[in-house]
Parts: C-alpha cells; sequence; structure tokens
C-alpha cells in the first residue's frame, strides 16, 4: 500500500515570484506598527495632560508643608522634554502678606515618576530675577522663620543614634551637574529692632559647570554684593574631581567691606568703624588622592598671599600656609608637617587710649535699652558631648616662621610703637587620641622686641589635650634695656635702669575641663630669677591653685596664691632715687615759687 505525501506546510509570509512579501501581509504589519504608534502617543498625550494638572498641585502640596502658599502667573510644559517653565512665581505665607520669595523665571527639569507619586522633584533647576524678602520686626521677631518653624520643628521622639559611616571617604561628588547657573538673585533685609533700622539688598550670582565630568575640568564661581556695606565678595576656581583623586585651584577677594553701615550692630559691641573700607584676598590650591593601601586619602593644601587692609593700608597678612596631609579617612586626620610663613598683624592705641585693629576701635559696650527686662535665666549645662572612639588628630610639625605682631601708639606721652617678633615657633609630635591621653608634645620658641629684649626663649611640652591639658617648661629672657617702654614707664614716675637684664623662670599650668564647660586650673611659677649682668634683682616662686571659671555664669574665683621666697634687691642712690627690679624712680621736677614782691 502506498502513503499518500503529506500537502506542504504553507509559508509564513506569502512571497511573489521574485522573493517579495506581498501586499496584503505589508499593510497588515503597517497597521501593526500605526497602531503601535498610536497608542504611545496618546499615552504621551495622557501623561502630558496629568503632568498639567499634577505639577500644580504638588507645588502647591510642597509650599504649604512649610505654611507658605506658592502662585504664579504663567505655567508652560515642553511636550518632549516635560520641562516646566514658570513665569513670576511668587512665595508668600500661607496666611496671606508680602511674598517671601518673587522669580521672573524658573525652568526644572521635573521627575515625572516622583510627580506620579505625589512628590516634587527637579533635576535640574534654572533661575532668573529671583527676589526674597526678610524682615525682623521692632520686636526681634522674623515672620519669616516663625511661618517655617512648625514644619521644621524636630519630632518629640528622639530619633535612633545613626550609625557611623563605614567605607573609605568618598571624593565624587553624589550628582553630576553639566551647568548651574543662579543669576540676578536679589534678598531684600529689613531689621527694625536695631535703631535706626537697618536696611540691605544682598545680591549673588553663581555658576557651576562639569562638576563631576571625567572630560572637562570644574569651573565654579560666586559673585555676592551687599548694598550698603559689601561692594563684592567673589570666589572663583577651577579643578577636577573623579572617585579616587581631587585636584582645585580656587582664590576668593572681598572689596569695599564698609564696617559704618553695620554701626547699629557694632555700637551693641562697642567697637566703632575707623576704616572707610576693608579689603581681604587669598588664592589657594588643594590636592587628595586615594593611597594604594587602605583606602584612606594624602594629599597637600596650600593657601597663599592672605592679605587685609583697611583703606589701602594691611593690618593683617601671611604669606603662605602650607599643610602636607599624610592621612585623611573617617575619624583620622593626620598632618605630616603644616608651615606657615610671615604671619603678621598690626594694630593701633588711639590718642584716646583705645585699642583699634582690622579698621575697627574697640571700647565698652554700652547698648541702651528703651524698657526694662528682667535678665535672661542662665541655659542648662550642656550635656557631655560624646566623643567618637576612633577620632585622631596627629600633627608631625607645626612651624611659623618670621611672624610679628606690631602696635602703634599715638597715646603714650611720646608717640611710637611696640613690636613683637616670632623668629621661629616648632611644634613637634602632638597627638590627640582617646588610647593616648598621656602624649606630649614638645615646643619651642624664639622671640624678640626691640627694645624690650633682644631676645627669649620658651620651651616645653604640653600634654593632655583637650580636657586635660598640661603644659610645663622654661622661659629666658636676656639683652633687656627696656628702653622701648620708657613712656610707659614714665607715667608710674619710674625708669628702666638696666644695663643687660636677663630672666628666667620654671612654668607649669595644669587644668581640666568638665563636660559642663567649666575650667578648673593650676598655676606655678618656679624659681623666677631676674638679673642684670652678674647681679641678682629678685628671685620669686609663686603658685596660684584651684582657679574656677565658669563661662556660663561669667566668674572667676581663686582659692589661694602663696608666694615664696621672695628676695628683692632695692637700692638708694645718692640723688635720692631708689632702685629696684631694674627701675629707678624719676624724682619730681622741683619748682620754685618767686618770691613775693616787697611793697615800697
Amino acid at each position: 500500500m502506498t502513503a499518500t505525501p503529506a500537502p506542504p506546510t504553507p509559508p509564513a509570509f506569502t512571497l511573489a515570484p521574485d522573493g517579495r512579501t506581498l501586499p496584503g501581509r505589508r499593510r497588515r504589519w503597517r497597521r501593526r506598527v500605526l497602531w503601535i504608534l498610536a497608542i504611545g502617543f496618546g499615552l504621551l498625550l495622557l501623561l502630558r495632560a496629568s503632568v498639567d494638572r499634577l505639577l500644580p498641585w504638588a507645588l502647591a502640596k510642597a509650599a504649604k508643608a512649610y505654611n507658605l502658599n506658592a502662585s504664579y502667573e504663567r505655567l508652560y510644559i515642553t511636550f518632549l522634554g516635560l520641562d516646566a517653565e514658570l513665569w513670576h512665581l511668587k512665595i508668600a505665607p500661607l496666611g496671606g502678606g508680602e511674598p517671601i520669595i518673587d522669580a521672573e523665571y524658573c525652568r526644572a527639569d521635573v521627575s515625572v515618576f516622583d510627580l506620579l507619586r505625589g512628590r516634587l522633584r527637579a533635576c535640574r533647576l534654572e533661575i532668573d530675577g529671583l527676589d526674597v524678602r526678610i524682615v525682623r520686626e521692632a520686636d526681634g521677631r522674623i515672620a519669616v522663620l516663625d511661618s517655617l518653624m512648625p514644619a521644621a520643628a524636630p519630632p518629640a521622639v528622639p530619633a535612633p543614634e545613626a550609625k557611623p559611616a563605614e567605607g573609605p571617604i568618598e571624593i565624587a561628588p553624589p550628582l553630576a551637574i553639566d551647568a548651574l547657573r543662579l543669576q540676578n538673585v536679589r534678598v531684600a533685609l529689613r531689621d527694625a529692632h536695631v535703631t535706626p533700622a537697618f536696611e540691605a539688598v544682598l545680591a549673588v550670582n553663581v555658576h557651576l559647570s562639569d562638576l563631576g565630568s571625567a572630560a572637562r575640568p570644574l569651573r565654579f564661581g560666586l559673585d555676592f554684593n551687599a548694598s550698603p556695606f559689601l561692594d563684592v565678595l567673589r570666589v572663583e576656581g577651577s579643578g577636577r574631581v573623579d572617585r579616587d583623586a581631587l585636584r582645585t585651584e580656587f582664590s576668593a577677594a572681598v572689596e569695599g567691606l564698609r564696617a559704618g553701615a553695620l554701626e547699629a550692630y557694632l555700637a551693641a559691641l562697642g567697637i566703632r568703624p575707623r576704616a572707610h573700607a576693608i579689603a581681604f584676598g587669598l588664592r589657594g590650591t588643594a590636592a587628595l588622592a586615594r593611597r594604594a593601601e587602605g583606602g584612606a586619602l594624602a594629599g597637600e593644601l596650600s593657601l597663599e598671599a592672605i592679605r587685609a587692609a583697611a583703606d589701602g593700608g594691611e593690618f593683617a597678612g601671611v604669606d603662605r600656609v602650607s599643610a602636607r596631609i599624610e592621612e585623611l579617612d573617617r575619624g583620622v586626620l593626620r598632618f605630616g608637617s603644616v608651615l606657615v610663613e610671615r604671619p603678621r598683624l598690626l594694630g593701633e592705641r588711639t590718642a584716646g587710649g583705645r585699642l583699634a585693629v582690622a579698621g575697627m576701635e574697640l571700647g565698652e559696650a554700652a547698648p541702651e535699652r528703651s524698657e526694662e527686662q528682667p535678665p535672661p535665666a542662665a541655659p542648662p549645662p550642656p550635656a557631655p558631648a560624646a566623643v567618637s572612639a576612633a577620632a585622631v588628630l596627629a600633627l608631625g610639625e607645626l612651624a611659623v616662621k618670621e611672624g610679628r605682631v606690631e602696635l602703634r601708639d599715638e597715646g603714650a606721652a611720646e608717640p611710637g610703637g611696640l613690636a613683637l617678633v616670632l623668629e621661629k615657633f616648632v611644634l613637634r609630635d602632638l597627638v590627640i587620641a582617646p588610647d593616648r591621653p598621656g602624649a606630649a608634645a614638645a615646643f619651642e620658641a624664639q622671640l624678640a622686641a626691640p627694645g624690650v629684649f633682644k631676645n627669649a626663649s620658651v620651651a616645653g611640652t604640653v600634654a593632655g589635650l583637650p580636657l586635660h591639658p598640661l603644659l610645663e617648661g622654661t622661659a629666658r629672657g636676656s639683652g633687656i634695656p627696656g628702653q622701648a617702654l620708657r613712656p610707659y614707664l614714665a607715667a608710674a614716675g619710674v625708669e628702666p635702669a638696666f644695663t643687660d637684664g636677663s630672666l628666667e623662670a620654671g612654668f607649669r599650668l595644669a587644668a581640666d575641663v568638665s563636660p559642663d564647660g567649666k575650667v578648673r586650673a593650676e598655676l606655678q611659677l618656679s624659681d623666677a630669677q631676674l638679673r642684670d649682668g652678674g647681679d641678682e634683682l629678685a628671685r620669686i616662686g609663686l603658685e596660684v591653685s584651684d582657679v574656677l571659671f565658669d563661662p556660663l555664669n561669667p566668674t572667676l574665683r581663686i582659692a589661694s596664691i602663696d608666694v615664696r621666697g621672695p628676695r628683692v634687691k632695692a637700692r638708694l642712690d645718692e640723688a635720692g632715687s631708689l632702685a629696684f627690679l631694674g627701675l629707678r624712680t624719676v624724682k619730681p621736677v622741683s619748682y620754685t615759687h618767686p618770691e613775693p614782691t616787697r611793697p615800697y
């Protein structure tokens, strides 16, 4: 019996003799593609319509959470990018009143996924023409803070203690920003709590480019001015940041800081502005890189050309500060070396006897109160601070070279000046770590004061930082003429009598800082000797015990002062002057009254 062959299986596509698909099948697939496109377009329209409805609702919900009301004049949402553009966005207190924030134009890349979940999240934000208004009333109340505080109040139940972060420190930023621009941001301030009322307008421009970019360097800048008390604060910089390294160069400058416009605040502190304008500037570099072993960071930090001037005259400056960081990790900071070159400070004593520095004249604070108020209650003592067991600060060497502090005195009988020159200061092997409470660091300093002493040295050790400091060592000074002190001694009726004075003493200072901030200390001065050439003028020992200082209720209590073995040599010369401690009394100029004229 012969088997009948099965009919052939028809092909999936009907093909023409030349192998092409027949027109009927092609049309069916075209319809399917069109249906898919139509459904996708419909979903896009639905999503677009949902964003139109959800964005105003989410904006109002976010503002209401802070007791604020958000309104705008016009909203436009791009069809493809779903970027939201708002014109004249105003944010005001929920109960009504003047707007706190008024933005001319805002554009935000809104996260649609979060918006569908009822949350407002912007991946990118551009603002142009932002005005902010902050007012402090005459009673000291700031309405903006009163509005925000209920929303920002901490929860009644304390949050559980957060676990310390683990793993190496991340250098790379948590986000990437190609471009960020904040232009024409203005903040209007008014403070009616001071007399006269203080008003200022702050203006900010910020630009940030290529944060987190591997191909292009990071660039950033800030321009800030505040009329009428600051002309400009400018910060600029560039660098590169990636997962394992950071390098940046930056500069900062302050020009036209006019303290006179802040006189209402400075007067309460007893400070009177003298300079018309103050300027400040610096530049620096920073470099960090991850070490091959352990994942900790190491690098260098340098600050140069640090300068502060008042009316064009420098009053403070540092040529260079450089630091070599050997280890930077979670809870650990180790410096190999820190070098400070040519720090300097210039002060002045006015003809009225007040100290002036940084373009300010210091005096006694004497604020006037319009009405009597009860003294504020003393704040409760702070709770003891929790110290991490892994917190370690180490410094191999700190060196300061060619420092100088100068005082120009116009208030002395003979106007002149005094200077203290720090030729060298070195601190070695400083370690602050819970597992090494007794670690001691050695220090030494070389000083000079022209006209007061030729050279002086201080050397010793410091240990027990920060809560139980112990400082002990010796101090020596030689070449003491004291002639620069003559104008000051003359007011007391004495003058310097040294030919080649010298001073030597041992010292010990021990202190304990309690968790509530109180400081208890003891001071010992041992075998202090004052000589003039080979002649001993005085020898004394001093001990001040149980000194208690309470910063919460500013008081200083000294339990006892013990003076041991004081020996002072004094001499009365032929002219009737008494010489003691390297000083000599000055005989007052006698004034002879003229004899009365005998009448004829």
